[in-house]
């Protein structure tokens, strides 16, 4: 298909996407050739992770904790009936993986999603999965605002534009694929058909591709396209990834500032599909409520001195 056809044609689909065809989307994207896509391996024993909010009982399986495999609306990575893991991936292996669960808390709590003054608790699990092998996704780092924030979407963009030069001197692709990409970091989410567009470039590109795909990155919108979040599929879910750790919090939260409180943790063995919590005792991470609220009120204090 002309790339001029495929470019108005999602054009005119993002500005009525809930009347919009998923199907005729489907195809226009199909017609993209695989050869402008950028994929990358993540290495064997990168961490991911992925966190549910927690009621009024505690998780105890694998299952719980991973893909819901009943999928009833479309998602940033998914259609219905179709059903995609997300989770968020560590940018700093090197560092403790508790200090770099702020991610997770920016893509879980709607409150901070919108950055409403308010204040709250919430509880969350959160696992955390290594890869058992290299795993080959597809990356998108063409929105523009963030390559200028992340040094790491940049450098994969400054790789990718003399690759894609070698198999096009068509401006109009490019344009394409930021458009797409755009769309993988939108905000004004008002139904689930906002996402038709991302969601059919995933389907397509795993369909389409003559080497497995696992997944694609994109860069977190919640963290300001500072951090990546992945979308994985159910096969590598189950064949390459295990759930090594699992903790829970309560986070609490004043005008934008988040302290957490870790309160129970597990560490699964090679191979276990079910564990118990049991109650974190060191005083370094498990602070009570009445502490992690005095933090909570010195972090705004500090965060106010900062604006004078």
């Amino acid at each position: 298909m002309d790339p001029a056809i495929i470019y108005n044609t999602l054009v005119k689909a993002r500005e009525n996407l809930k009347v919009f065809q998923y199907d005729h989307l489907l195809r226009v994207i199909d017609s993209i050739p695989m050869s402008h896509m950028l994929g990358v391996r993540i290495l064997k024993g990168s961490m991911i992770f992925r966190s549910r909010p927690t009621e009024d009982y505690d998780f105890s399986t694998v299952e719980e904790l991973s893909y819901n495999k009943k999928t009833t609306s479309f998602g940033r990575a998914h259609r219905p009936g179709f059903p995609i893991f997300y989770g968020a991936i560590a940018t700093r292996p090197d560092e403790d993986y508790l200090e770099q669960l702020a991610q997770v808390y920016s893509e879980s709590l709607e409150l901070i999603r919108n950055k409403i003054t308010t204040k709250g608790e919430k509880k969350l699990t959160i696992g955390r999965w290594i890869s058992d092998e290299d795993l080959f996704i597809i990356v998108m780092v063409f929105h523009e605002p963030f390559i200028d924030m992340n040094s790491h979407l940049r450098e994969l963009y400054n790789k990718y534009l003399p690759y894609i030069a070698q198999f096009t001197k068509n401006d109009l692709n490019l344009k394409i694929l930021k458009l797409i990409s755009n769309e993988f970091v939108k905000t004004n989410i008002l139904t689930d058909d906002d996402y038709k567009i991302s969601s059919a470039f995933v389907e397509s590109i795993l369909k389409r591709s003559l080497i497995e795909v696992d997944g694609i990155i994109y860069p977190s919108v919640r963290c300001d396209g500072e951090n990546f979040n992945i979308a994985l599929t159910p096969k590598c879910i189950d064949l390459r990834l295990s759930l090594t750790d699992v903790i829970t919090t309560t986070l609490y939260f004043k005008n934008d500032v988040v302290v957490s409180d870790y309160e129970k943790q597990a560490r699964l063995l090679p191979g276990e599909k079910n564990f118990i919590l049991k109650k974190i005792t060191d005083p370094k991470i498990h602070l009570g409520k009445e502490r992690t609220l005095k933090a909570l009120e010195e972090q705004i204090i500090v965060k106010n001195q900062l604006k004078i």
